[in-house]
């Protein structure tokens, strides 16, 4: 009997882009709030904690250990960022998140934001040469 019965290799085979895009829209959240100014300043110093965590000379895990090595150092950043989202006001944090949302369901705010040039746009002035 096995284990699991709802297990499916094919499945396990394929990758998980679902995990992947949830780390990369938890990458623009982290920037965004980094960079509003309604989110304390203390806070801020959060996501940098890791850093300083890679750079101290004792590991949890050290990298002499294939993989395990490095997967603790990754996990100390999501740890930092997600400590960092979690502490942030929630309605900053509500506020970024439904903007980001609807522009990744409408596509992308800048292509949308940004007029469409065509050949008949023409910038004319004078130039001098300054030295």
């Amino acid at each position: 009997m096995p284990f699991n019965q709802n297990y499916d290799p094919n499945q396990s085979a394929r990758p998980n882009m679902n995990l992947f895009m949830s780390l990369v829209n938890r990458l623009r959240l982290t920037w965004r709030l980094m960079l509003d100014g309604r989110v304390p300043i203390f806070l801020k110093v959060i996501p940098f904690a890791p850093i300083a965590y890679l750079l101290w000379p004792i590991d949890l895990l050290p990298d002499l250990f294939p993989f395990l090595g490095q997967v603790d150092d990754l996990g100390m950043f999501i740890v930092g960022m997600e400590a960092f989202i979690a502490l942030a006001p929630r309605h900053v944090v509500q506020e970024h998140q439904a903007e980001l949302e609807a522009g990744s369901a409408a596509g992308s705010s800048r292509q949308q934001a940004r007029p469409r040039r065509t050949s008949n746009d023409v910038i004319d002035g004078d130039w001098r040469r300054v030295k």
